[in-house]
């Protein structure tokens, strides 16, 4: 919860949701691969065009998802 208020608080103030680090991550691609699904929402309803983007590795927000997904998955099985 506390990811969530600091982006809409970054939103708010006019934060690029477009900026990349240096592998090309977008903070949709950070917030889906952490599983943060609060603040994905909100940056998807933010820009829906940040889940197009793919990073250096051709990876997308979904990639970084299904990532976390996946790893959750196998957690749990153990």
């Amino acid at each position: 919860r506390a990811a969530l208020q600091r982006v809409q608080m970054l939103l708010e103030h006019g934060a690029p949701v477009q900026q990349t680090d240096r592998q090309g991550r977008n903070v949709l691609m950070l917030a889906a691969g952490r599983g943060y699904a609060r603040t994905t929402r909100c940056l998807l309803e933010r820009d829906m065009k940040l889940a197009c983007r793919a990073d250096l590795h051709q990876r997308c927000a979904l990639h970084y998802a299904s990532q976390r997904a996946a790893l959750m998955n196998r957690v749990d099985r153990e």
